[in-house]
């Protein structure tokens, strides 16, 4: 009987649990605290003199508070895909300030599935803004599978970065 006891108590503790997500319709959201109304709540940050997380964005174009990256910081958040899905989405609104048509200016975004190591690498460059304060909406199509999987999904502005980077509404998105 202790055996059995024993058996349930380590079963217990390496079963992943499932993150709160949201779901309507077909599709599942599972990142929490997407538009960081709790500050950085549910997110990991670091790099350079800390991710901020102000009332709204400096460009005034959205009333949600955002994650306010400077040079060198990031954000990111881990996750448990509780279910198979057909496809896969990352979307994020993002905004570049105070600099404008930079190539310099970098935003590294990296989803990876940890129990396989599989990674997606994506990069944003401040030349894709040709205004200050632009706003990007960004949708990304994933291409790897994260099926009952512990996913992570970081943030990074890159060491060469002038200007500074905004981002809100961030979503990973599983559809069936």
């Amino acid at each position: 009987m202790k055996k059995i006891y024993a058996a349930l108590f380590v079963l217990v503790l390496v079963t992943p649990v499932a993150q709160a997500k949201s779901c309507i319709l077909n599709g599942c959201q599972y990142v929490t605290n997407a538009t960081f109304a709790s500050s950085g709540t549910d997110w990991t940050t670091g790099g350079g003199n800390g991710v901020t997380f102000p009332n709204a964005s400096q460009c005034g174009t959205t009333t949600n508070k955002v994650a306010h990256l400077d040079n060198t910081e990031y954000i990111e958040q881990s996750f448990y895909v509780d279910d198979a899905y057909t496809e896969y989405h990352l979307n994020f609104d993002l905004y570049h300030l105070n600099d404008t048509n930079n190539w310099f200016d970098q935003l590294k975004i990296t989803v990876t599935n940890e129990d396989t190591s599989a990674t997606e690498t994506f990069y944003i460059r401040g030349s894709s803004y040709t205004t200050d304060c632009n706003n990007l909406q960004q949708n990304f199509i994933l291409a790897n599978d994260y099926d009952y999987a512990d996913v992570t999904v970081r943030f990074e502005v890159s060491y060469s970065a002038l200007g500074q980077f905004e981002i809100d509404n961030v979503g990973f998105w599983a559809f069936k």
